[in-house]
């Protein structure tokens, strides 16, 4: 019984340890972008929506590749894409910390499953919608959005990858070719969307002086 009471006695120790790092890095973030976003110092901002147009030239890039059935075209496009994306990646994760360091955040709706052309990305952001639903607060809303734009940006990515390498070999390939790259096409206008609402919320909590 003793036992069961410091084992007990140490978990909640280790939780509001863990608690009290979590709200000291969520400050220093704060801080951080509250310097950052700042009318006369928006560099990281400017890069973040460089990165989503960066993204939306990538896929561009594969769907003109589509139209014209070219294999080898397609394979540098791919390139493309996987060269802009760690930006884009390492964008939704800043967003993500950013969620749990606002305390005041725009309630974002559900990515609806319907949109994605994947049957994997449709069970995913279904199960995503019921979750969304469940959650209180608008910054895990957020983030929950967030982190399925993280898994969707990786499923379409690797997709893309398996798909150059066989889609010379079959030509039925490039249906599956066609509906990933409209996924990551979704993946690049949510984050957009994100980024407005990130913003929009630094600037409500008067984190971010209007420009």
């Amino acid at each position: 019984m003793t036992g069961l009471l410091l084992a007990g006695g140490l978990l909640v120790l280790l939780l509001l340890a863990a608690r009290a790092r979590d709200i000291e890095r969520s400050a220093t973030v704060a801080n951080a972008w509250s310097e950052t976003l700042t009318p006369n110092n928006r560099e990281l901002l400017d890069r973040l929506t460089l990165t989503i147009g960066e993204h939306r030239v990538g896929v561009d890039a594969c769907r003109r590749a589509l139209g014209a059935r070219d294999a080898a075209r397609f394979r540098r496009a791919v390139t493309i894409v996987e060269d802009f994306a760690p930006g884009l990646r390492s964008g939704l994760e800043a967003m993500r910390t950013v969620g749990r360091a606002a305390s005041t955040l725009v309630p974002l709706p559900a990515v609806r499953p319907l949109a994605w052309r994947a049957w994997q990305l449709r069970t995913l952001t279904g199960l995503v919608v019921v979750l969304h639903a469940a959650l209180v607060a608008a910054t895990e809303r957020m983030r929950l959005r967030v982190w399925l734009l993280g898994r969707a940006l990786a499923f379409c990515l690797r997709r893309l990858r398996c798909s150059s390498r066989r889609v010379a070999q079959d030509d039925r390939e490039w249906g599956p070719v066609a509906r990933t790259i409209d996924d990551l096409a979704m993946v690049g206008n949510e984050a957009a969307l994100t980024y407005h609402h990130v913003v929009h919320a630094l600037d409500s909590i008067a984190r971010l002086a209007p420009a």
